[in-house]
């Protein structure tokens, strides 16, 4: 149990080797075989060696691994003693050793019969050896020849290849100073073909503002041809309704005329009436009086009928005394007749009287009152027309005003069509730049935002910031897709959107949460004809800056290819040149031809107007 903890140990042997048994220099010979857990190894005089150079030490000193007898085992001395001579003469070799030594002689025989064999073979090879060697030597001086003439062929070839050398490095320059001049040509042409598309889109422009104008114009004209016609209809109405005035003034001074006439004729008639009332009052009186001598008349031959009745009786003048009462009763009645007659016309008289007085008022007053309503209505014609005057002014001039308004709220939404034309034309080229499943992309990312108040979203990178027209094409080729890159105040939001765009299957985008952007600072380098690309963007909004720093922090606008070469090798940072080729900071030079009617910065700077 003591030596449970025992990972390795070792068995040691001290030879003497004075009489130089071992073939080694040395008065001890140790020996040692070292065994661990993963390791078995042997040691020579405290030296590492194989077991392989072991055994052959110990057999070069007579230790044999075929000679067990160094040791006799128990009951192998009865096996001795037993033995049969040719076996004991088997033994005394084994412990003498001569056995090992026949065996060493079969092996070395073995061994000189297959180097007899080899020797042969080598004397063969020797043979054809000393056959190629002949045949060497006649390719050698073959060789010799060849190579004296190829030193003359290559000395020709040189000759050649140096004169088509010089003539290729003329060409070249040649070339390359065409290819100058070819390249400036086509810069030129490309600015002035540019510059035409330019033009010729302005002048499309300027065409459909002429063609809007014309229609305008065109509007106009007609608007002006049914205001003229209005006009003269509004003219002869006018016209009518001044004649209407002037006939209504004419019916009206007609009417004054008749109403004077009228209250002339009521005078008249008041003054006739007057007249017949005085003659009335007149005949009245006289009638009166007339009555009152009537009665007195009657009075005084009732008295005198009395007197002749008395004188001569009264049944001499009637036969009776029965026609004498009726005869005094009818002149009773006769009597009393013609005086309610006279009172009947008195009363008559008397209300005929006041009737006339009471007509005579009246028509004073109506007389009185048809002045007035006559004097109102001049006034109110009068009024009318001042009226009329300045409501047909009024009416004019709002006329006029309403006719511009039309033509410029029509003028406006041409601008605007046209705008939003210009616009949906925009979005469809800068769609067509992008691939299917990004613009899937954006669009969905602006409706979520939109359907579920999302804050913290600052937009896409391109619609942040604007550039000088000359720097578009280089930072178009520094930030490639990253212009669509969506801005967002943290990574929770973009969390919450991808959330919502995986649910809907509503394409792919990346975000810049700009809580965890860490772009560094960016190195500035010494040199005049490079720039930060960050330096020339105009961001709109300041909070966004680290997102920029992201994407362009580590490019520089270069004036030529030869300057962005060198100074990205000198900084280590991506070069662009504002024709847009690129040098990689790891050295890859991506250029060529880039078309500026497909820029993205531009049809995003058109939509922008368009929307202004």
């Amino acid at each position: 149990a003591e030596y449970m903890g025992v990972v390795s140990g070792y068995v040691e042997i001290i030879f003497d080797n004075t009489d130089g048994r071992f073939p080694i220099e040395s008065e001890e010979v140790i020996l040692r075989r070292a065994i661990g857990l993963k390791k078995d190894e042997f040691f020579l005089n405290l030296k590492h060696v194989n077991k392989a150079d072991v055994v052959n030490l110990l057999e070069s000193a007579g230790f044999s691994r075929s000679n067990p007898y160094y040791i006799v085992q128990q009951g192998k001395v009865n096996k001795l003693a037993t033995m049969k001579d040719t076996e004991l003469l088997d033994l005394l070799k084994d412990v003498g050793g001569t056995k090992v030594y026949d065996t060493r002689k079969e092996e070395s025989q073995k061994i000189l019969n297959e180097t007899d064999a080899r020797r042969e073979k080598i004397v063969e090879i020797i043979t054809e050896i000393d056959q190629k060697l002949q045949e060497l030597d006649q390719d050698r001086e073959e060789l010799h020849r060849y190579q004296q003439l190829d030193k003359k062929r290559r000395a020709l070839e040189y000759a050649l290849f140096d004169r088509e050398l010089n003539d290729t490095i003329r060409n070249i320059q040649h070339i390359e100073q065409e290819k100058a001049k070819k390249s400036a040509k086509s810069k030129s042409q490309n600015d002035s073909t540019r510059a035409i598309q330019d033009q010729i889109i302005l002048f499309e422009k300027n065409l459909r503002i002429g063609l809007s104008e014309l229609e305008s114009l065109e509007r106009e004209k007609t608007d002006y041809e049914l205001e003229i016609s209005q006009d003269i209809q509004q003219q002869a109405r006018a016209e009518l309704s001044f004649r209407e005035l002037e006939q209504l003034v004419e019916m009206e001074n007609q009417s004054k005329k008749e109403l004077t006439d009228i209250i002339g004729q009521l005078q008249s008639n008041i003054e006739t009436e007057i007249v017949k009332l005085e003659a009335a009052s007149k005949e009245h009186k006289e009638a009166q009086t007339a009555e009152m001598n009537l009665q007195a008349k009657l009075q005084k031959v009732k008295e005198e009928l009395g007197v002749l009745q008395s004188k001569q009786g009264r049944q001499q003048q009637f036969s009776s005394k029965e026609e004498r009462d009726q005869w005094l009763k009818n002149s009773i009645n006769e009597l009393t007749k013609s005086v309610q007659s006279n009172q009947e016309q008195e009363k008559q008289a008397k209300a005929d009287i006041k009737k006339i007085k009471e007509e005579i008022k009246k028509n004073e007053t109506e007389q009185q009152s048809l002045k007035k309503k006559i004097d109102e209505r001049q006034t109110l014609i009068d009024q009318s027309a001042k009226d009329l005057a300045a409501y047909t002014l009024e009416r004019n001039s709002l006329h006029n005003k309403r006719k511009e308004l039309w033509r410029k709220a029509t003028d406006l939404q041409k601008n605007i069509d046209e705008a939003d034309d210009e616009e949906k034309q925009s979005e469809t080229e800068l769609q067509s730049t992008l691939s299917r499943e990004l613009n899937q992309g954006l669009r969905s990312v602006k409706r979520l935002v939109e359907e579920h108040s999302i804050q913290g979203v600052y937009g896409p990178l391109i619609d942040l910031f604007d550039c000088d027209e000359k720097f578009v094409v280089a930072v178009e080729v520094a930030a490639g897709n990253s212009l669509f890159d969506i801005v967002v105040d943290k990574s929770a939001t973009a969390a919450q959107i991808i959330d919502l765009l995986n649910k809907e299957r509503a394409g792919r985008v990346t975000f810049l949460p700009i809580n965890d952007l860490r772009p560094g600072k960016p190195r500035n380098p010494k040199n005049d004809q490079a720039v930060p690309m960050v330096d020339c963007l105009n961001i709109h909004r300041p909070e966004t800056k680290a997102a920029f720093e992201q994407v362009f922090g580590k490019t520089l606008i270069c004036n030529t290819l030869e300057v962005a070469s060198k100074i990205s090798d000198e900084v280590e940072m991506d070069c662009v040149t504002l024709e847009g080729d690129k040098v990689n900071k790891r050295g890859a030079v991506t250029g060529g031809y880039h078309d500026y009617r497909t820029s993205r910065l531009t049809c995003v700077r058109k939509v922008r107007q368009s929307k202004q």
